[in-house]
């Protein structure tokens, strides 16, 4: 009787440690990712600005503010500039509007970017452009795409960039009053 004992004792460690080593483990992975889609926001401090008063004949500049954040470091800026109308009105026939000075094109001050490829940060202007508002159309002019890249740290493009423009009074005197316009500033991201 003592063999069949140590035989009864035997064989259910023998069927447990059989158990665990014949027992067979399956598992799958999935590699996960997901896409983070470039995106910019242009934006203004003000929406109006005053550029001061001009009497007579001569040259008015402007210089705008526009805050720029991307998540690209690499961004074009394109501007339009229309001419400035007496009364912000585009279909007054009797006044002729002060008109961009096309010929100096723009000046582009980032805070903290500069132009990539060999570009500067003067954007002539290449064409005719008019800008839709309620009011009407306000004629003007579009300038040249100017790439930027930031320089910041952080890899992203996060900052002020001022535009200066200039419009020209001819000799003609014009009727007292206000006369306004437009600057726009497009950003675009490549992806």
């Amino acid at each position: 009787m003592p063999v069949s004992i140590r035989a009864n004792r035997v064989v259910p460690t023998l069927i447990l440690f059989s158990l665990l080593l014949s027992t067979q483990v399956f598992s799958s992975d999935l590699f996960v990712q997901t896409d983070v889609e470039p995106y910019v926001v242009v934006s203004t401090y003000e929406n109006r600005v005053n550029i001061g008063s001009v009497a007579t004949a001569g040259d008015i500049k402007g210089s705008f503010s526009f805050y720029v954040e991307s998540n690209a470091n690499i961004v074009i800026l394109r501007s339009i500039v229309t001419h400035l109308y007496k009364d912000s009105d585009p279909g007054n026939e009797t006044t002729k509007p002060i008109r961009v000075k096309n010929e100096v094109g723009m000046r582009i001050e980032p805070e903290a970017a500069e132009p990539i490829n060999g570009a500067s940060l003067f954007a002539p202007y290449v064409e005719a452009e008019a800008y839709n508002k309620a009011e009407g159309l306000f004629q003007g002019y579009k300038t040249a795409p100017i790439n930027l890249k930031s320089t910041q740290a952080n890899g992203l493009f996060s900052q002020d960039i001022a535009l200066h423009a200039t419009w020209t009074q001819d000799n003609q005197v014009k009727p007292a009053g206000t006369y306004g316009g437009y600057i726009v500033l497009y950003v675009m991201v490549s992806i």
